[in-house]
């Protein structure tokens, strides 16, 4: 079986409330790509179908890239 877990590593998770239904609905990607987008995530909600998009200001969650966990960071 593959080793993914230097691919998991890029991968962040974000959530927010469908404005249709009031689902909670999850989207990930690369933390790469969505650092040099305009901080918008894409959501598309299951139960109901809507897609909608929500700035990165206005999420409910959003996890972590990894290496910010690091021990060599220090918050200022």
């Amino acid at each position: 079986m593959s080793d993914y877990s230097d691919e998991l590593d890029e991968i962040i998770a974000a959530a927010s409330i469908c404005p249709e239904c009031d689902t909670l609905v999850f989207a990930w990607g690369s933390w790469g790509v969505k650092r040099e987008d305009s901080h918008w995530w894409e959501f598309v909600c299951p139960p109901c179908g809507t897609s909608f998009t929500v700035p990165e200001s206005e999420l409910v969650f959003q996890s972590l890239p990894t290496e910010w966990l690091s021990p060599k960071v220090y918050a200022a």
